[in-house]
């Protein structure tokens, strides 16, 4: 007799839903590709696997979605789908990525995602595996041009692949790329619209997704608007917003490991190969072919030449055995990590927090908060493509007291940055103001002006100067931020009101064009009615040092009175027939040199020579009006003299001061 127990089993068992089978579905679904190079498509059509996109095995009856999976990076599948009976199945792979979270990358005409469908198979016993075989998404014509939305889906994958490589996440928010588009190719917020003939140009997909990434993962100030390669003069936010995302495609081809990764090409999409089916072209490595024009802060080409200098190695595939930049990869920065990655984290860090971005920011954030070292070969890679983020000779030079001195004159200085950090880190410099001193009188007319660096018709900066003339007292006399050529200051036609050591200070007012680089001028228009009034002195500081013929001894035979044939000073007591050095500066010092003294902090060094007798002679003519007021300081120091105590057995003069008058 069967226990009331065992009799509930079995009704349970009997009462219960017959367990689905399983059938599974494999296959390969690839995409016709077009191969290019740097002169253009190549002709050669192969078909690449068609990576990390969803499939779904459908009901092509009922359109029900049986199940679903992803394809490999060899685009197979094998996907297991729990039924029983017989259907119509069919296998669609969508353009799509859930590789980086639930439809994240997707590629659409606008509204519908692209996909493409294995055959249907008819009445399907599913209790029997399907292999589907290979299947290959052909081109898709769009008008006269053609693409393939699984090539642009391949290149977003690529790129999210290469920012999960930096240390990032998946993206939060789903990202888009649309194809065709009638209006050309170009980003807003997270969707790329790719233009109807770019749909095999992956450089420009690259590109127009890194405008993607740069929204996502950081942020972006660039006003957007039209722009080109060969312009060093663009707002510097779109040059760095566009150079970014030529960037960030070579960055994404060499983590690939793709050979020759890094240029940008932009082909007609016609079908055409060869170069004439390229419409645009540069290579990230030398700016070919626009090398001879790519310079600057407001230049995007400078900007992506100069942060794959960055971020290539020796290693990189471009057929190149050595690297012709300083950051290369035989070194690390701080943390153990590559220029590429100290350039991603202040990407996504300092860069991300700041207004109004520029590459000043970028570089910013590469030495502060956190310092990545290597500055010396990272100012050598941005100096390279004439960003000069870091301090001219003259520095500091930041105020009346630390002026630098300077004399009227129709010569441009050498090219000077307005940056000075007062950080160790070396960053940031924003705020820089240069100083500079130089003698003058009432009634004379002057003129001061900036210029861009080397007389460049365009820019090769984004400096916007500012110049300020004042009064020897330190009082503002006048000011301009405009008046040059393109955004230089200038101050013309202008009476001095005193006699003096007159101020010009260049620095700027700009928002976003904080530093730069610049020449500058100030030269004399013409002299006051009576010439140079400043009366000439001269006078003597300190003591000398002996030697065999007892202590040199400065004589002042003339002033320095303007103008003169010969302004004449003597030496007694050097030396016999000896070589010395002479010092001269604009400022003095008292230092304890070879138990003697340095009294003058030397601007230039100049060889003499005394006579037999020990004395020497040094005569000049003096013609310049500019010259009038201006004070320097002299010293001769005679070395390996037998008769003289120190090291070095020096003698050494006393230390003359000597003001120009007239």
């Amino acid at each position: 007799m069967r226990t009331p127990a065992f009799q509930l089993l079995l009704v349970s068992a009997l009462l219960a839903p017959t367990a689905s089978a399983a059938f599974t579905v494999t296959g390969t679904f690839q995409y016709v590709d077009r191969a290019f190079s740097f002169t253009g498509f190549t002709g050669a059509q192969p078909s690449l696997p068609i990576r990390f996109a969803r499939v779904e095995v459908i009901d092509n009856v009922t359109n029900t979605v049986l199940a679903s999976g992803e394809t490999s990076a060899l685009g197979a599948i094998s996907i297991a789908v729990p039924t029983n009976g017989t259907a119509d199945i069919v296998v669609r792979c969508f353009a799509r990525s859930d590789r980086f979270g639930s439809n994240r990358l997707r590629v659409t005409n606008g509204t519908t995602t692209y996909s493409v469908s294995s055959n249907v198979f008819s009445a399907w016993n599913l209790a029997t595996n399907l292999d589907v075989g290979t299947v290959v998404g052909q081109k898709v014509f769009s008008g006269s041009y053609q693409g393939s939305p699984f090539n642009l889906l391949d290149q977003m994958v690529a790129g999210i692949d290469y920012v999960k490589s930096l240390g990032s996440g998946n993206p939060s928010q789903t990202l888009t790329l649309t194809w065709p588009n009638a209006g050309g190719s170009y980003a807003t917020g997270l969707t790329a619209h790719i233009s109807e003939d770019d749909g095999y140009d992956d450089m420009v997909i690259l590109h127009e997704f890194g405008h993607v990434v740069h929204n996502h993962y950081s942020d972006s100030d660039s006003p957007g608007g039209s722009h080109s390669f060969g312009q060093s003069d663009q707002d510097p936010r779109l040059s760095f917003g566009e150079g970014f995302a030529t960037y960030f495609a070579g960055a994404v081809r060499q983590f690939q490991g793709i050979s020759d990764p890094a240029f940008y090409m932009d082909c007609n999409g016609t079908g055409g190969t060869g170069i004439g089916s390229v419409g645009l072209r540069m290579r990230h490595e030398n700016g070919t072919p626009y090398s001879a024009q790519v310079a600057g802060e407001a230049d995007e080409g400078a900007v992506f030449c100069t942060l794959w200098d960055l971020a290539d190695t020796t290693a990189t595939p471009d057929g190149n055995v050595t690297d012709d930049d300083p950051v290369n990869g035989s070194f690390t920065f701080t943390g153990g990590i590559s220029g590429e990655r100290a350039v991603w984290n202040s990407f996504i860090g300092p860069f991300k927090t700041a207004a109004n971005t520029t590459i000043r920011d970028l570089w910013n954030g590469m030495f502060s908060p956190t310092n990545y070292g290597h500055q010396t070969e990272v100012e050598a890679v941005f100096n390279g493509w004439d960003m000069l983020f870091f301090e001219d000779a003259l520095e500091p030079n930041n105020d009346s007291a630390a002026a630098t001195p300077i004399v009227l004159s129709s010569t441009w200085s050498a090219t000077r940055s307005l940056y000075y950090a007062t950080s160790p880190n070396g960053a940031p410099g924003d705020g820089d103001q240069d100083w500079y001193r130089f003698p003058a009188t009432a009634g004379s007319t002057i003129e001061i002006e900036t210029r861009y660096p080397g007389a460049a018709a365009d820019a090769n900066t984004y400096a916007d100067t500012f110049v300020e003339l004042r009064r020897p007292n330190g009082t503002l006399f006048l000011s301009s931020d405009a008046g040059g050529s393109g955004r230089n200051g200038k101050l013309t036609n202008i009476v001095l009101d005193l006699s003096g050591n007159w101020l010009a200070v260049v620095r700027t007012t700009h928002l976003y064009r904080k530093t730069g680089s610049y020449d500058l001028r100030v030269r004399l228009i013409s002299g006051p009615a009576g010439g140079c009034t400043n009366l000439a002195t001269s006078s003597e500081f300190g003591v000398g040092k002996a030697g065999s013929n007892g202590t040199p001894d400065f004589v002042v035979v003339s002033q320095a009175v303007i103008p003169t044939a010969a302004f004449t000073l003597r030496v007694d007591h050097a030396p016999s027939s000896a070589s010395g050095m002479l010092f001269l500066g604009l400022s003095t010092t008292d230092l304890p040199f070879d138990q003697g003294h340095l009294y003058v902090s030397p601007l230039v060094t100049i060889p003499v020579f005394s006579d037999a007798t020990g004395t020497m002679l040094l005569s000049t003519p003096l013609s310049e009006p500019s010259q009038c007021g201006l004070t320097i300081h002299l010293q001769a120091i005679f070395p390996n003299d037998p008769g003289a105590i120190g090291t070095y057995h020096t003698a050494q003069t006393e230390r003359v001061t000597i003001t120009f008058g007239g």
